[in-house]
């Protein structure tokens, strides 16, 4: 009896699809705004401005306040992200 064999450890497929979730994380994080591009004479500086890109947070987020009333507790705007990350991990 044939029993098929991996030529790739399962570990290594994680964690390249990892590895291609953060850099695809990146690459939004390097798009320039078009609008100073195009638009030169309504923009005074004329620097070089990124599209505001999501950040995966290197450790899991608080998702509520530990005082609940704390009203200048804001919730991480990126825990989507880490759960999605979570997920495919």
């Amino acid at each position: 009896m044939l029993i098929p064999n991996y030529s790739v450890e399962p570990k290594d497929i994680v964690s390249k699809v990892l590895e291609v979730f953060d850099e695809g994380i990146e690459c939004l994080q390097q798009i320039p705004q078009l609008e100073p591009i195009l638009l030169r004479h309504l923009f005074k500086t004329h620097g070089k401005k990124m599209l505001k890109a999501p950040l995966r947070p290197r450790e899991e987020p608080k998702r509520k306040p530990e005082d609940p009333s704390n009203k200048k507790f804001l919730p991480d705007e990126n825990i989507w992200l880490w759960d999605a990350f979570f997920t495919i991990r």
